[in-house]
């Protein structure tokens, strides 16, 4: 197939199909970056990844890493540390607070975070509005781990987590799995193959299968 160049979209525009851009992961940049971008993009599997000089390259990855919340794997060592009760879960009491500290991790070659006061500010909207949420991991008053997403249909749209504690963003990511089991999410999309998410359970799939498994949740 041949390159395609990424598509330079405004507020208004629609997103390109991904698919049409077989492997290749750079689906749009934009200057624009807006709530309403972000509800319009994750349904199509494009997502923002970053931003540098004032634009947002927009992004579908190749392969894909997929979870369904019912197959998340919790090891010997996980269910002692939930039994126990050595955090306490929490949805949504900490949304800004959990952005902020996944920000803070340094990422990538220049270990910089994607998690501009931009995205800050576009995904808070979005938390007001009840898209995205966060689960949180709590000992006493103390925030030690937690992750934040989207929930759109039947996928939770996964972004980042940050862990301050040993097993707190675990203990968070596994409880907040069940929690989206019962409430009829399907699919988890964790956007980018890792082996913190490999260990809990997470499975590849090429960019045409992932498309295709997104179109049938919509």
């Amino acid at each position: 197939m041949q390159r395609r160049s990424p598509a330079f979209i405004a507020s208004t525009s629609s997103f390109p199909n991904p698919a049409l851009y077989g492997d290749e992961e750079l689906i749009a940049i934009s200057e624009a970056f807006t709530p309403d971008m972000v509800k319009r993009a994750y349904p199509k599997g494009i997502f923002p990844w970053f931003e540098q000089e004032g634009f947002i390259f927009w992004f579908c990855t190749h392969p894909r890493m997929l979870m369904q919340p019912s197959e998340v794997y919790v090891s010997k060592s996980m269910r002692k540390v939930l039994r126990d009760e050595t955090f306490q879960i929490r949805q949504n009491t900490a949304f800004e607070q959990v952005m902020r500290a996944c920000s803070e991790i340094p990422r990538g070659r220049e270990n910089e975070s994607w998690i501009s006061e931009r995205f800050i500010e576009v995904f808070l909207a979005l938390h007001q509005e009840g898209v995205a949420h966060s689960a949180e991991a709590w000992v006493g008053n103390e925030l030690v781990g937690g992750l934040y997403g989207l929930k759109i249909g039947q996928v939770f749209y996964g972004e980042s987590m940050f862990a301050r504690q040993s097993n707190a963003s675990k203990a968070a990511y596994i409880e907040y799995c069940r929690a989206l089991e019962v409430e009829g999410i399907k699919l988890i999309d964790c956007q980018v193959p890792s082996e913190h998410l490999n260990s809990l359970g997470g499975r590849i799939l090429p960019k045409n299968h992932f498309l295709q498994l997104l179109a049938s949740l919509q």
